[in-house]
């Protein structure tokens, strides 16, 4: 497993490897694989994210824990009738002669200010159809989806564009050729995003997972050959997002990655526009990349000006005793308001389908499509 250490609720800095949590532990229960047991580090797939210290808004992201996930019991059913849905759509160095001085070395300049208001959700791939063991305390109104089926995701491209996204950024854990079962599938998932947004103006980037086993060398040549990957499999898709002509990747970093991390994204990029998570010290090497932006789900918003501004609904993961962020509807409305009018460059929902640790605000039996309302009445429809 890959975890770190951290005690919910100390003082002390903590943190956290983010992994595919109830997703891939619902693609390995569709294959017939076992998920191992917490001392059974070669099989264990699935890793938590964090438990909050507050849920009060702010500037900085929360320290936070990594947890150990357990299997649930039998998947829970709902019938309740489906609430109403949107419809599917288908500068040059002086050559002046005064002497040099050699001086010391300073940091890079922060960027120019970004353009604003690009909105997106964090969007998973990894669920199959025929999983018998959920993973989430809720009920989606489609059910047991498959992530992989064209028509789903055209449907939920109708969902996000009702509630004012324009693109999403998909998890993505490698190529699919060097991952096993449950991991592949979420790449090959994400031909199927792109196929599913061809026709409208939806944009989709992927969201590298640094903790995936497909990236266990982050050296700047390994670096360069994933970006590769990215750029001749998907970066050409006319639905694939650019900024400033460039495609966008967004990365989120292993604990304890700072800026010589980000320098080494730098040195290794080849033409893509990076998007760097914050981190504690980023100040300090905000000049080495394109973006930042921040994921916050135990917390109602996180702002990270003039970069980004995202919001969550509430935070409860299948194998917790309750909420880490209890879900209030009034407090989801607040923020979502404060982000449409913030001038910020990435306006982020965490998450739209991230059903394992109970941040999603696609439809559910439990809220019908109430955060998709609350998006669509600040942001309107894409």
């Amino acid at each position: 497993m890959i975890t770190t250490p951290g005690t919910p609720g100390s003082n002390g800095r903590r943190k956290i490897v983010r992994g595919l949590a109830g997703g891939v532990v619902l693609l390995l229960a569709a294959a017939g694989v076992a998920v191992a047991g917490h001392n059974d580090p070669p099989a264990r797939v699935a890793v938590g994210r964090a438990a909050p210290e507050s849920t009060t808004s702010s500037t900085d992201a929360p320290t936070s824990t990594s947890l150990d996930p357990t299997t649930t019991g039998t998947p829970p059913t709902s019938s309740a009738p489906a609430p109403p849905r949107p419809a599917t759509t288908s500068a040059p160095h002086s050559s002046s002669s005064a002497p040099r001085t050699t001086a010391a070395p300073r940091p890079a300049p922060p960027p120019p200010p970004p353009p604003t208001g690009f909105t997106a959700a964090f969007y998973y791939g990894w669920y199959p159809s025929s999983f018998s063991n959920p993973g989430t305390k809720y009920h989606p109104t489609d059910g047991a989806y498959d992530s992989n089926n064209l028509g789903e995701v055209q449907h939920q491209i109708s969902e996000m564009r009702y509630a004012g996204m324009q693109g999403a950024i998909a998890s993505w854990w490698g190529p699919a050729s060097s991952l096993p079962y449950g991991y592949a599938q979420v790449d090959r998932a994400f031909g199927v995003d792109l196929q599913a947004a061809h026709g409208t103006p939806f944009q989709w980037a992927v969201y590298f997972e640094s903790g995936s086993p497909a990236f266990g060398d982050r050296s700047v040549g390994a670096l360069q050959s994933y970006m590769a990957y990215v750029r001749d499999h998907y970066a050409g898709d006319p639905n694939y997002l650019h900024m400033a002509g460039r495609p966008v990747i967004f990365v989120w970093p292993n604990a304890g990655d700072g800026c010589d991390m980000v320098q080494r994204w730098h040195d290794a990029n080849i033409g893509f526009y990076i998007v760097q998570k914050r981190f504690d010290g980023w100040q300090s090497c905000t000049g080495l990349a394109d973006s930042w932006h921040e994921y916050s789900p135990n917390v109602y918003r996180s702002v990270l000006s003039p970069y980004s501004y995202s919001v969550s609904p509430g935070f409860n993961r299948y194998d917790s005793q309750g909420p880490y962020l209890a879900r209030d509807p009034g407090q989801f409305d607040a923020a979502v308001a404060a982000m449409a009018a913030a001038p910020v460059q990435w306006k982020l929902v965490t998450t739209f389908n991230e059903w394992g640790e109970g941040t999603a605000v696609e439809p559910a039996a439990e809220w019908g499509t109430q955060y998709l309302d609350i998006l669509h009445n600040h942001l309107g429809s894409r």
